[in-house]
């Protein structure tokens, strides 16, 4: 029977864990926190049977790097050094993988100088378009209460946006304790489509914050029931207008419609929350002008028309039968 594969993965098996092919430019990251994590002596390290063996936190930015095209620079370490190596990349969705490293002592420590010198070359200067160095194309702080939503479901979110766009999308939660964590778009294809499928996801996580949060914690506008569907417009279509001209994030909760009136709940800067408001503000003086200046529906007005001109052709058949009479 086949053994059931767990997160561990063997070296021959490494051309399936690379998500594509590393090239130089999504791999020039070199963030002074991961390596920190990498070179420091905060490796976790153990021995067991007479062997010794380390895990290595590596940024999910540098792995591709270290195992080469089709796993050949990692089989390059392991034949070098004599140790055994195994890459976890089953938390690489959270922004890293692990390296482990097991085999005698002098084994060990060979194959791990091995690996930090490759982290080592991504700093060189001039690897890849990155005047920086770091390989990050562009970067999002998002609050940490939008980390969750945003990344979906065992991480079904930022696989979809890779798989669609082809861009390296790193989720960086080590200031998570901060209050924030930071999403990474790293340097390389489909750059352009990745931010805008960050940025429509990030709107979604903003208005579904603000949609449940509980009455009265938000910035809100009461909306009479009966003006609601001109605040939205066709296909939400004045209510998009209003979000793109504004800048402020706004959503429209209906759960009290049966009480006669729904409610508008707005978020973002004051300055961005206020132009949203005067324009809701305005739609419904609008709207409520139109409403008080008396206006015949089309279909009775099409209905009187037709009535005027049937009357109008009885009139001028009577005329023509008294005509006939007089002759």
């Amino acid at each position: 029977p086949r053994r059931r594969r767990t997160g561990w993965d063997e070296v021959g098996d490494l051309s399936q864990l690379a998500t594509a092919p590393a090239t130089q430019a999504a791999v020039a990251v070199a963030q002074p926190l991961a390596l920190a994590n990498v070179a420091a002596p905060a490796a976790h390290a153990s021995s067991a049977g007479g062997g010794t063996l380390i895990d290595m936190q590596v940024e999910q930015g540098l792995v591709g790097y270290i195992i080469g095209k089709g796993g050949e620079s990692l089989k390059q370490i392991q034949a070098t050094s004599g140790a055994t190596l195994h890459v976890d990349q089953s938390a690489k969705e959270l922004g890293s993988s692990t390296i482990r490293i097991t085999g005698s002592e002098q084994a060990v420590a060979h194959a791990k100088a091995l690996v930090e010198g490759k982290i080592a070359e991504v700093k060189a200067p001039g690897l890849g378009n990155d005047p920086s160095g770091s390989g990050v194309a562009c970067e999002y702080h998002i609050d940490q209460s939008y980390v969750g939503f945003f990344i979906g479901r065992g991480g079904e979110q930022v696989k979809r946006i890779k798989a669609q766009t082809g861009a390296t999308v790193i989720i960086d939660q080590s200031t998570k304790d901060m209050g924030y964590s930071v999403i990474r778009v790293m340097l390389g294809v489909g750059v352009d489509a990745a931010k805008a499928h960050i940025e429509n996801r990030l709107e979604q996580a903003k208005e579904a914050t603000l949609q449940n949060m509980a009455p009265g914690t938000a910035d809100e506008m009461v909306i009479p029931q009966q003006l609601v569907g001109w605040v939205i417009g066709r296909s939400g279509e004045s209510l998009r207008q209003i979000k793109q001209a504004s800048g402020a994030t706004l959503v429209l909760n209906q759960d009290t419609k049966a009480q006669g009136y729904s409610v508008v709940r707005f978020a973002g800067e004051p300055d961005a929350v206020n132009k949203a408001k005067e324009a809701i503000k305005r739609k419904l003086v609008e709207v409520e002008s139109k409403a008080s200046q008396p206006q015949q529906p089309p279909a009775l007005a099409g209905q009187l028309a037709l009535q005027q001109q049937q009357l109008q052709q009885q009139q001028q058949q009577l005329q023509q039968q008294q005509q006939q009479l007089q002759q």
